[in-house]
């Protein structure tokens, strides 16, 4: 740091030029200092990058798909007294052994693959009651109409319900011997209530916050093709409840969307579930008009 004598009075100009030198140097300095902070933060980034694949890489190699865990006997009961199914489809048993263990995961199932049953059975023999969170109020009404045919216990909470429906559903959530197994919300109910985050917390404290199911989880990410600002919210659910299991559940996202999904509710490292996208139970056919042209083009 040059060292100058203060002749402002004397010579103003001259320790102007003083100034200016230094704070010419101190600019570089920062810009230096700012450039290693660049490179830096990107290397920090990739280290834990490198780590998280690490842990799902170990979490994948585990035998998600054994039928010996303590909860099996009951879950394969439940499959068929209740939902009348007699065979799980690929990466349904996994993910479901998954969030009983409560291990945090993300499944990437085609839409029609069985991703709803993922989190509904698990919430049959689970202590407590799961909290799904879906973008749309029409697709939670088709799954509590189902869930009603099959006699299970299943609420919803949005901006629609009664004053006498909140204050109902508030009260079987810390009520422990609440029979509701499974409670619907928007993304936005989460947001903006403060009440109900209140009770879900004192839910959460009495050991009744089993697992949080997140459906078409990559609205969290602005990389996604349908990100919701509200779903951003989900990302304090970590910390406020750091015991409950997230559950993340999609038809679509690419590799950076996962990834950015799984730093905004800090769920880094968590068990990744893909099923194929093939659907033998599709048929395309082609018109006989069409099969002579070499080319189609699409506009």
């Amino acid at each position: 740091m040059e060292e100058y004598e203060d002749v402002s009075e004397k010579d103003p100009e001259k320790t102007l030029q003083q100034v200016e030198r230094e704070l010419k140097r101190v600019i570089q300095q920062i810009q230096i200092l700012q450039g290693r902070k660049q490179m830096l933060t990107s290397k920090r980034d990739k280290i834990k990058d490198s780590i998280q694949q690490h842990k799902s890489a170990k979490l994948s190699q585990k035998d998600w798909d054994r039928k010996d865990f303590p909860w099996s006997e009951e879950l394969k009961e439940k499959l068929q007294s209740v939902f009348k199914i007699s065979k799980l489809r690929a990466h349904q048993l996994p993910t479901m052994n998954a969030t009983m263990s409560k291990v945090d995961a993300i499944l990437i199932m085609p839409t029609g693959g069985g991703k709803s049953l993922c989190y509904q059975l698990p919430a049959l023999i689970t202590k407590g009651v799961t909290l799904v969170v879906s973008p749309l109020v029409s697709l939670i009404e088709d799954q509590l109409m189902g869930l009603k045919q099959l006699n299970v216990e299943a609420r919803m909470l949005n901006a629609s319900c009664t004053k006498e429906e909140v204050n109902a559903v508030h009260f079987a959530m810390t009520d422990a011997k609440s029979p509701m197994k499974l409670l619907y919300v928007t993304p936005e109910k989460l947001a903006k209530s403060k009440r109900f985050m209140s009770k879900l917390q004192k839910m959460y404290e009495m050991g009744r916050f089993a697992r949080l199911a997140i459906d078409e989880v990559h609205c969290c990410s602005q990389w996604g093709h349908d990100f919701r600002p509200d779903y951003k919210f989900l990302g304090i659910m970590r910390k406020m409840f750091p015991e409950t299991p997230i559950l993340g559940l999609t038809a679509t996202a690419t590799a950076r969307v996962v990834n950015d999904v799984q730093k905004i509710l800090d769920i880094q490292g968590c068990l990744l579930l893909k099923a194929s996208f093939n659907r033998p139970n599709l048929i395309y056919q082609v018109p006989s008009e069409l099969k002579n042209i070499d080319y189609i083009f699409l506009y």
